[in-house]
């Protein structure tokens, strides 16, 4: 997979809706929306809005 950035076809890994463990993700356009934030915690990438406090 080529990078994307730059190229005015960027994408972005997105999550759906759904924050449950063994969702499916997706390429799609980058649209700074929550589900396409993602931290490494404890050694697994997670969307960022499902961590807890």
């Amino acid at each position: 997979m080529e990078d994307t950035v730059g190229s005015g076809r960027e994408v972005c890994l997105d999550a759906t809706n759904s924050r449950a463990n063994n969702t499916n993700v997706r390429l799609w356009s980058c649209l700074d929306h929550p589900n396409q934030r993602w931290v490494v915690q404890e050694g697994h990438i997670v969307v960022e809005d499902s961590l807890r406090p």
